[in-house]
């Protein structure tokens, strides 16, 4: 079997190079949790628009488009699962929460050791918030390193409990057909960038090779992938990195001014510009890298006083 971890991020830039990796292959595993609609839409007793409806996603349109391809596939004949989790369960905790039966659900260890770890970021991540809003950049920053750090935390049991379920599911998958030819494609976001290595690991007898879509389209348009601040500061803690305390600071520092100047909006391709998230990305990525933290410090300021400032 082939196995090919697809890295990717929810861009509909992206879309064209994902398909044409997916019409090679038989099997597709999406990184999302297991959603009955998505197969009702398949199968067009639900519209494109009442999938996305259904769904809390931050990125509307990618899902849009990404669904319609999906579609596409599945009409060919490729098998598709969804399989994640970490996320799933997070889902059953909120069900239980509506439904009263929170503290039934929570005997179980597992369960209860993910709400711990939710628990753990949300606060972090509060506490960013709050620091944000106040606009002191120097508590900001470190909150910055102690969410990252809690967030690291929690993708590394996600990416732990989704590598199990897919290698349960190769093994479902090889004792019904032990197809030397068979092509299996697995989504993941960019920041799960172990997984190829562990499915390696694991599966001796697999040929397992990554594909990381952002490096291909940075190719295409003649630049060189640089991940942004936030994500090389969090694949630190991921990765157990050694860094300098005076390094994560920066790190942090520069993250705070990208996100500050990134458009959180979707963009989609126009004209000679396919990947425009990608371009700008890119070219306010090497913007910060040059700002040491005083520069940070004080393009962050001017820019949390004019935005957040006003009136």
């Amino acid at each position: 079997m082939e196995v090919e971890v697809v890295l990717t991020s929810h861009r509909v830039e992206f879309l064209p190079l994902l398909r044409d990796e997916a019409l090679s292959a038989d099997i597709i595993v999406l990184e999302e949790p297991s959603n009955e609609n998505l197969y009702r839409f398949f199968k067009n007793e639900i519209s494109a628009e009442e999938y996305v409806r259904g769904l809390d996603t931050s990125f509307p349109l990618y899902t849009y488009f990404l669904s319609d391809l999906l579609k596409n596939l599945y009409q060919m004949g490729k098998q598709i699962f969804q399989i994640e989790p970490y996320l799933e369960t997070i889902q059953r905790i909120q069900r239980s929460i509506e439904d009263g039966t929170f503290s039934e659900v929570t005997k179980d260890d597992a369960i209860e050791k993910i709400r711990l770890i939710e628990k753990k970021a949300f606060g972090a991540f509060i506490e960013y918030q709050e620091a944000f809003m106040k606009g002191d950049f120097d508590i900001l920053v470190e909150k910055t390193i102690d969410f990252s750090k809690a967030d690291a935390e929690r993708f590394r049991f996600r990416d732990a409990l989704r590598f199990k379920k897919i290698v349960e599911l190769i093994d479902e998958i090889k004792s019904k057909e032990d197809d030397p030819g068979l092509k299996l494609l697995i989504e993941a976001g960019s920041i799960h960038s172990s997984l190829p290595s562990s499915l390696e690991d694991k599966l001796e007898t697999d040929y397992v090779r990554a594909f990381n879509l952002k490096e291909k389209a940075a190719k295409a348009i003649g630049a060189e992938l640089i991940n942004n601040p936030g994500t090389r500061l969090t694949e630190a803690f991921i990765k157990d990195k050694r860094i300098s305390d005076e390094n994560l600071r920066t790190l942090a520092a520069r993250s705070l001014v990208y996100i500050s100047k990134i458009t959180p909006e979707e963009m989609l391709p126009e004209g000679e510009n396919k990947f425009p998230h990608l371009v700008e990305e890119l070219r306010i990525t090497q913007e910060v890298d040059r700002m040491d933290y005083d520069a940070c410090r004080e393009e962050f300021q001017r820019i949390w006083r004019t935005r957040f400032k006003k009136g």
